[in-house]
Formats: structure tokens, C-alpha cells, sequence
């Protein structure tokens, strides 16, 4: 059946539906579907990627799968693609989960089907990450990610028991890094299971940070029939409240406060004040009783502070900086 001329089958439509021919009318316009006009040029792109998402609503994700490579192989706009490629790996998904029960957890994540459901969905996200289409951050959308998010976890566990604790926890913080441009993660068993492995490790206020970006976290999958996600932030809350009941791994480096704001040991600010304490503090009677009078204070500050975002940010550009920035002052002036 011959395709109808419309804006939404021809070759010249562009991401966000704006027209790239300049000998059309519409050109540079960001066109209906149905609109049309003289300069139409027909893709079978456009028409596979429809066929494919009929395929995959009447049928099941992989009833499509043929006819979306296709779609991909002639070439389609960005934002197209972006739906084209995340289609694709849910069909990938399906079949990977079909054959768990035959096959052992390594196995599983090495087998063609899973790493390419995880190839397909990281280009679909880069795509929306770039091109700023706001695709993930839909709701629905949103909700899609919980096979992806399994599956990274699964690789992390993996990992974890073939090459070691570290190589697991730079690939789960990797993966959480690619959806870092949502305004939450969707990746929460991912970051429950990195927390885990910084306990692990003995870095509290690492796995504190994972746990804390749970909680914070928009629903994922708001109708959870099987209470997975429920059971995932009642778990991160009962591991952050062990955490807090404990002294804070910041003790060692005496940076309660800006532990607590920035969630890691690693960053300048803590670096700075640091030495600032060894370099000068320590050195000092009256140093030290500072010291020792925050290392009372400090933790019970830091435990009010970390239970909000808006405690954090204000002692963060009220406390922390300030400090860290006369501190650095300082130094530079005494090695000088």
C-alpha cells in the first residue's frame, strides 16, 4: 500500500520534527504529521518504525525487532532513534531474561542478547542526554529503566566475583554517572548494591551518599506490585540510620561538616581543610582544643545537617566554602 504524503513519513524531517529541506515551505518550521507539501521525499525508515511499534503493541517487545534494526540502518532523526534503539533493547531484555533460567549468572550477563539490550539502552541514553529530549525523565519513560537497572546490577555482582570489590564499584558508578543528568537517579538497586559494596570497603560516607540519593530519589515504578522499590529505600534507610548511629567515617580526617555536605572524603574543599588542621592546628595547644571540642560537636551537627538537601546546600555555601577558602588563603600565604 503506498505510504501518504505526510510530514511525518518524509525523509526530510529532522529531531523535534522540524523540517530540513530548504526548498520546502515549511523549512526550519517544526512541522504537524500531517501536514505535506511538494517537496516530499518518502522514508522507509519512518514506516519500518511504525510497523515495529504496531508489531511490539499487539505482539510482545520482540515481535518487532527486525523491522526496527531496519529502521535504524536507513537512518532516522535523532529523536526517533532515541525511541527506535530503547525499543530495541527491551526486546533484547525479553530474551535475555528467557534464557536465565538455563544459564548461570556469568553466563547471563556475557550472552549476545544481554549486552546488547545494554548497547542499545546506552545509546538511547546518550541520545537523551545530549540532545537534552527529556526522554527519561517521563514518568513512564522512567519506569522502563528498571530492567536496565537490574541488569547493571547483575554485572556489578558479577564483577565483583570475578575481578574484585573495586572493579565492581567503577562500573556501578559508571553506569549511575550516564543517567547523572536526571534530576534523580532511577538506577536505585544499582546504588543500593554500590553502597553495599562501600560498606564494604569501610567508606560510610560514600555508601551514606548512595543510600541518601535513594531516599531522595522520584518513584520509579510507582505501581510496584511486588514492593521491590518500597523494600529498596526501607532498606537504604535502615543502612544510612546504621551509619549515622556510628562515628562518622569523617572522624579520621576531622571534616564532619563537609562530609556531610559533600558526601565523600575526596574532594578540595576537604583536602584544603585537612591540612589546614595538620599544618596548623595540630601544631597549636590551643589548636588542638579547638579539635578536639569539633570532634565532640561536629558529628551531631553533621547528622542534622545530611538529613536535608537544603541543610546541606546552605552549609555548604555558608560554612564549608567560606572556611575552605581561608584556609587555602592561608596556606598559600605561609608558603610563601
Amino acid at each position: 500500500m503506498p505510504i501518504e504524503p505526510k510530514c511525518s513519513n518524509c525523509k526530510h524531517k529532522q529531531s523535534r520534527s522540524i523540517c530540513g529541506n530548504p526548498q520546502s515551505p515549511h523549512f526550519n518550521e517544526k512541522v504537524e504529521s500531517a501536514w505535506h507539501c511538494d517537496f516530499y521525499l518518502e522514508s522507509p525508515a519512518q514506516e519500518l518504525l511504525k510497523e515495529a511499534s504496531l508489531k511490539s503493541l499487539a505482539d510482545n517487545s520482540t515481535a518487532g525487532m527486525e523491522d526496527l534494526k531496519k529502521a535504524l540502518q536507513h537512518g532516522l532523526p535523532e529523536d526517533d532513534e532515541l525511541f527506535a534503539r530503547f525499543v530495541l533493547a527491551e526486546g533484547y531484555v525479553d530474551i535475555a531474561v528467557a534464557s536465565k533460567d538455563r544459564l548461570s549468572a556469568e553466563q547471563l550477563v556475557a550472552s549476545p542478547e544481554f549486552l546488547e539490550a545494554l548497547n542499545q539502552a546506552e545509546q538511547a541514553i546518550l541520545i537523551d542526554r545530549q540532545g537534552q529530549y527529556q526522554y527519561f525523565s517521563e514518568p513512564l519513560n522512567r519506569a522502563r529503566l528498571r530492567s536496565i537497572d537490574e541488569f547493571y546490577n547483575l554485572t556489578g555482582l558479577v564483577l565483583k566475583d570475578s575481578n574484585g570489590i573495586d572493579s565492581a564499584i567503577a562500573y556501578l558508578q559508571q553506569k549511575i554517572g550516564l543517567l547523572s543528568f536526571l534530576s534523580t537517579t532511577p538506577l536505585l538497586l544499582t546504588t543500593f548494591t554500590l553502597g553495599s559494596l562501600y560498606l564494604e570497603k569501610g567508606q560510610n560516607e560514600s555508601a551514606a551518599a548512595c543510600y541518601r540519593n535513594i531516599l531522595h530519589s522520584e518513584p520509579v515504578l510507582p505501581s510496584d506490585e511486588n514492593k521491590n522499590e518500597p523494600a529498596i529505600r526501607q532498606g537504604a534507610e535502615q543502612k544510612l540510620n546504621q551509619i549515622e548511629s556510628k562515628p562518622a567515617s569523617g572522624a579520621q580526617s576531622g571534616c564532619f561538616i563537609a562530609t556531610a555536605v559533600y558526601g565523600s572524603l575526596d574532594t578540595d574543599e576537604l583536602r584544603c581543610l585537612r591540612q589546614f588542621r595538620d599544618r596548623f592546628l595540630a601544631e597549636r595547644v590551643s589548636g588542638r582544643m579547638l579539635i578536639r571540642a569539633y570532634n565532640i560537636a561536629g558529628p551531631v551537627l553533621a547528622a542534622f545537617i545530611r538529613r536535608s538537601e537544603t541543610r546541606r546546600a546552605i552549609a555548604r555555601r555558608l560554612l564549608v566554602k567560606p572556611a575552605a577558602e581561608l584556609a587555602k588563603a592561608f596556606l598559600a600565604r605561609r608558603r610563601n
